[in-house]
């Protein structure tokens, strides 16, 4: 049974603030950001901010190598996004996005080799979708560029005769729950948007403290 939606988007809402005060904290510590001080720095928010109690079992220290692997697939929606929304893209050179969306892209191509299914490789595997679900709007740009899967693709299994053994059309979970992904991805500025407007009276909270209390850092060295 899937959980309501709203308890989902609240998820989502406390991953995003988690990611944003970790890429907050990281760019004031830099390397010396170790996950012991990260913790005990999110409990002092806790106490500052009963906000947050909704949030406690997502609060988690992220790896620098991770919350740079997201800020990169970021910046590829980012990118396509401007492509997909422009009026006309081929008019000041916004379909330049593509290209630099496809550099990112390939950056990650030998984390994902040999059909690696990490979150990240999922991650850009749905990049894919969603580049390939806006087709129609990305074909405006003279340049045909394409984002090349790193999965394998699965062998269609066979009947006795060698005939394929195609799966039931009557079944359509499958497919429910790509168009569900990928209407999620179409949605993706509407959701980041919504995201920084519900989490907005913390983040705003967090960030004066970041700003106003360098302190706390101090304070709670290990």
């Amino acid at each position: 049974m899937k959980e309501p939606s709203y308890k989902n988007k609240e998820i989502e809402d406390c991953r995003y603030l988690n990611l944003y005060i970790n890429d907050k904290v990281r760019n004031i510590m830099g390397d010396t950001l170790t996950e012991e001080f990260y913790n005990k720095f999110i409990a002092t928010f806790k106490s500052r901010y009963p906000e947050l109690k909704n949030c406690s079992n997502y609060m988690t220290y992220i790896d620098k190598e991770v919350i740079g692997d997201v800020n990169k697939i970021l910046d590829m929606y980012e990118k396509l996004n401007k492509v997909i929304n422009h009026s006309n893209p081929t008019s000041d050179g916004t379909c330049n996005n593509i290209g630099k969306c496809l550099n990112i892209y390939m950056s990650f191509q030998s984390k994902c080799k040999n059909d690696n299914e990490s979150q990240l490789c999922n991650a850009l595997e749905t990049f894919c979708n969603y580049y390939l679900f806006k087709s129609y709007l990305v074909k405006r740009c003279e340049d045909d560029i394409s984002f090349p899967s790193f999965k394998k693709a699965k062998e269609v299994p066979q009947d006795q005769d060698g005939s394929p053994n195609l799966p039931d059309p009557q079944d359509e979970t499958e497919q429910d729950d790509l168009a569900g992904s990928l209407q999620m991805e179409e949605s993706l500025d509407q959701d980041v948007s919504s995201s920084n407007s519900s989490n907005s009276k913390t983040i705003t909270a967090i960030s004066t403290t970041l700003l106003l209390f360098p302190s706390l850092f101090s304070l709670y060295k290990v």
